[in-house]
């Protein structure tokens, strides 16, 4: 009996924090507060299109959701509007934006020249969230080297933890204008998250490489 508890408790917590809702809702706008009409709205799991509609007059979306699916961590909304900015939203977030706002839920497309198409910012998603994986992997590394630095180094050591935090250059790409923008200094290598699928970040950490050269060769001139 103890076992069969055991068992049941843990499926009925994780069934009890599931987010089975049957569809997502929202308003578009743009930047003054008038309702978008004719706005594109993709409703994806798992990266794939499972359903698709249109805005109505008053800026108004309903898409359905596939039965079964109960993490919306997995979902996303992507619209796109000719003369708008698209955007790939996460319905986990905005389903908590939803709630801050007691359940009266806006989004706000801003202008832009850009009109990219639903397959390209597909294809630009996989992307973006490929070099999102690298950033926090960085940051990662860089965080096991500080731990390793403070419990395997002499003090005398100490003084990498500094440039490690401090110095993790950025590279930003945006393939809509083709601009590349550098920032030296970033804290510990931050993945930058963005709705904005066309903006790549890329942090490379300079000062743990150079850390782990160092052990590297300095093993090889101690032996």
């Amino acid at each position: 009996m103890k076992n069969i508890f055991c068992i049941l408790i843990p499926l009925t917590l994780i069934f009890a924090s599931c987010d089975c809702t049957d569809s997502f809702e929202s308003t578009i706008v743009d930047q003054n507060n008038h309702p978008l009409r004719d706005v594109k709205v993709y409703y994806l799991i798992a990266g794939k299109i499972t359903s698709s509609t249109e805005t109505d007059s008053a800026g108004l979306f309903s898409v359905s959701k596939a039965s079964g699916m109960c993490n919306p961590r997995d979902n996303d909304v992507v619209l796109t509007k000719k003369g708008y900015r698209s955007l790939v939203l996460n319905e986990h977030d905005e389903r908590l934006k939803a709630g801050q706002h007691k359940g009266k839920h806006t989004i706000v497309m801003e202008p832009e020249k850009e009109s990219f198409s639903i397959d390209t910012l597909l294809e630009l998603s996989s992307i973006h969230n490929f070099f999102n994986f690298f950033n926090v992997m960085v940051a990662i590394i860089n965080v096991f080297t500080i731990f390793y630095i403070f419990l395997i180094l002499e003090r005398r050591e100490y003084w990498w933890v500094i440039p490690m935090l401090a110095i993790n250059p950025m590279m930003t790409l945006n393939l809509d204008t083709e601009a590349v923008q550098y920032q030296l200094l970033g804290i510990i290598g931050n993945p930058n998250f963005t709705n904005r699928p066309w903006i790549i970040h890329v942090c490379l950490p300079v000062i743990t490489i150079l850390f782990w050269l160092k052990v590297k060769y300095w093993k090889k001139e101690s032996h």
